[in-house]
């Protein structure tokens, strides 16, 4: 369990690595390789990806030489939803089966929530909750988010008002991570840091192969063409997301975004299998790039020595 949600939820997640070391069975000590889904609670195909991940890991490990040699390197730390809240508001509320935000209620919602009323009454359920996905302390409430709570990219009030954010902030920095991978849908992207400003990491030459391969393997495996790049420049300027306080808060060396194939609350289920297969092979192909290219931290060391060549 990495934390609670606003509404007192466990966040729930798995911890998965392979080898087996009667003296030092690697918690705690091995780099960390993060990932979990519905930061954005209405993108369905991204909980059921990170149990399609979990399930790959799990059955393959000794059979798939990738898989296996990345398990025996890294830690897997797994969670299928992040925000809870939301993902079971929009499964029992059909009008709200693409929900995005967390389910927070918080005096500036209210005001906004009444202010709505008055001119939409019975159409302003959005003036609740934050974009968790905009709410980290990084570059905070800057381009691509909103200080209005009736927006999707609602920033909240104060950076990590919002405790699914913190808590999973909270998370990654008490592991040695290496790599971290944010799963959204709906686009077929990898996205890279930063979101606020087209200025490029000062990492970039070393991060930008990492997932140049995990789009080819990905693009691979069905033909599809998945964009690759900084998030300012791929998709749209966007501030306070995960991926950039992962890189530069968390000192995570590797911090991406995905975005997989359609297949929201709204969507058809077909693009879940495929989408995670085609993800899945992109995973490990960066997995792959980070063993064969950089050196992993060593014990007590913070990620970025990953850096230094090998």
């Amino acid at each position: 369990v990495a934390g609670t949600t606003y509404e007192n939820r466990e966040i729930r997640g798995i911890k998965v690595l392979g080898g087996a070391d009667p003296i030092d069975p690697g918690f705690g000590v091995r780099p960390s390789f993060v990932m979990h889904g519905c930061h954005h609670s209405g993108e369905w195909i991204t909980a059921m990806g990170m149990v399609y991940f979990i399930e790959q890991i799990i059955t393959t490990y000794g059979i798939d030489p990738a898989l296996t040699r990345i398990a025996d390197e890294f830690e897997f730390d797994l969670i299928p939803i992040m925000n809870v809240d939301g993902y079971l508001f929009a499964w029992e509320n059909d009008q709200f089966r693409t929900w995005r935000k967390s389910r927070s209620i918080h005096p500036a919602n209210i005001e906004a929530w009444a202010e709505c009323e008055e001119s939409t009454p019975g159409n302003c359920e959005g003036c609740f909750g934050t974009d968790l996905n905009r709410n980290w302390d990084i570059n905070w409430c800057g381009t691509g988010a909103s200080e209005n709570p009736c927006s999707g990219s609602y920033c909240g009030i104060f950076p990590f008002e919002e405790p699914e954010a913190r808590t999973m902030a909270d998370f990654v920095r008490n592991l040695e991570s290496t790599i971290y991978i944010d799963h959204h849908c709906c686009g077929d992207m990898y996205l890279q840091p930063y979101g606020w400003t087209e200025e490029l990491p000062p990492d970039h030459d070393e991060m930008d192969p990492v997932w140049a391969a995990a789009k080819a393997a990905t693009d691979l495996l069905y033909g599809r063409n998945y964009r690759q790049g900084p998030t300012y420049t791929t998709i749209y300027p966007a501030s306070g997301l995960g991926l950039d306080y992962m890189y530069v808060g968390a000192d995570v060396p590797f911090s991406i975004a995905t975005e997989m194939r359609s297949s929201n609350g709204n969507g058809p289920a077909d693009p879940v299998l495929p989408g995670s297969q085609e993800v899945w092979e992109g995973i490990k192909a960066a997995g792959l790039y980070v063993l064969n290219n950089y050196e992993p931290p060593g014990r007590g060391e913070r990620s970025r020595c990953v850096l230094c060549a090998a």
